[in-house]
């Protein structure tokens, strides 16, 4: 940054700051005060509304200022993008064009839609504020303090029980901490009416009531963590096992890397390889099916090409059917049950290709049958 552009940055950055300096002392004898008054008698002439003399005035005037110092820096921008302004010679007329355009802006611009653009930017202003804390405390609850059975802290090591305990015991008064705001928030808003026709009281006390059930179950993990806990268990783990137990449900079989079902797996990347040749073999069918029409439609059918046709076709129905085997072996296997969601996922994609590519090769067989008798040549969709 240029020392020409420091001293403009200074400059404008004390003409936005003396109003807002200058309103904190309205009613008290203030150093700036001679300044702010000297300002709005220099400029008052010229940025109030003459239309509406309204109390209040000095308020719009130093709006309108800043309105044509943002107004400005915009225009000037976009004139800058057009060719003809952009060359060294035009740009004065690019400064002044801008200055015009934004003074007419800012001064015709009525008080009502002055006020509109304030009160914009002020509950803009607002939302950014309030929204910070509640930001601030699910970041500190989720993060900073974690309670899964497998989490670590920020150093990346494996918290232990006392330490998850004592991060319940956090996020309980965190969640207290987020009651309080919340009902805050909502009386603030509902006072001030800052959107008429809304009860926010209300949506207040649903946001409240969410707080308040994570207080209670925090509050309540960090008093019972430990009660009723197997070695090495979670304490929503804990919960869990003590429900199924309840209702009868018996135990899930524990998968680890020794117990998985590899075979499934191995049968599941299978499939998906017989899928993959099977749509590149369907291109191979359509090119062969296409000769035999073309030929078909010049009246003059070559042996060779018949054999050829047939040979893929029969090669595709072997391949549909080892797929098909596949598929009914994997879903028949007494240990289907026990794969993982990823693992799954990709069975039920094979599956869905598998039933793409049948469909496909219907279709391109029932069209070569009706062009090779129709003699209406190739295949072109299918």
């Amino acid at each position: 940054m240029n020392k020409k552009t420091q001293i403009v940055s200074i400059m404008l950055a004390i003409l936005l700051a003396i109003p807002f300096a200058a309103a904190q002392q309205e009613r008290a004898k203030s150093t700036l005060s001679p300044i702010g008054n000297f300002i709005e008698r220099a400029l008052g002439p010229i940025f109030y509304d003459f239309a509406e003399r309204v109390p209040g005035a000095s308020f719009y005037m130093w709006i309108r200022i800043m309105l044509f110092f943002f107004l400005f820096a915009v225009l000037f921008g976009a004139a800058s993008l057009i060719p003809w302004l952009r060359e060294r010679e035009m740009r004065r007329i690019r400064l002044i064009i801008t200055v015009v355009l934004a003074l007419i802006m800012s001064i015709m611009m009525p008080n009502v839609f002055v006020d509109a653009i304030a009160r914009t930017y002020g509950i803009i202003a607002i939302f950014v504020f309030m929204m910070l804390p509640v930001a601030g405390i699910i970041y500190l609850a989720y993060v900073v303090f974690p309670t899964r059975t497998d989490a670590v802290n920020l150093k990346g090591e494996a918290l232990t029980d006392s330490q998850r305990r004592f991060n319940h015991v956090i996020k309980a008064a965190l969640f207290f901490l987020l009651m309080t705001i919340i009902h805050n928030y909502g009386a603030a808003i509902q006072s001030y009416r800052l959107a008429e026709g809304i009860d926010w009281m209300e949506w207040a006390g649903i946001a409240e009531g969410i707080a308040g059930i994570m207080f209670i179950w925090h509050g309540f993990a960090a008093l019972f963590f430990n009660f009723g806990r197997e070695e090495g268990e979670g304490f929503y783990d804990s919960i869990g096992r003590r429900i199924r137990e309840a209702a009868g449900i018996a135990p899930e079989r524990e998968v680890t890397p020794e117990t998985y079902p590899m075979h499934l797996r191995e049968g599941i990347a299978q499939l998906e390889r017989a899928v993959s040749e099977l749509t590149e073999r369907t291109f191979n069918m359509v090119a062969a099916c296409n000769v035999v029409l073309q030929q078909s439609r010049q009246g003059e059918i070559q042996q060779d090409a018949i054999v050829a046709a047939e040979t893929i076709s029969s090669n595709i129905e072997s391949m549909l059917r080892h797929a098909e085997n596949l598929v009914n072996t994997i879903q028949a296997d007494a240990r289907f049950a026990e794969l993982n969601r990823a693992d799954r996922a990709k069975f039920e994609n094979a599956v869905s290709n598998y039933v793409g590519a049948l469909i496909r090769i219907r279709n391109i067989e029932r069209q070569y049958e009706n062009n090779l008798l129709n003699n209406l040549g190739p295949i072109t969709s299918y």
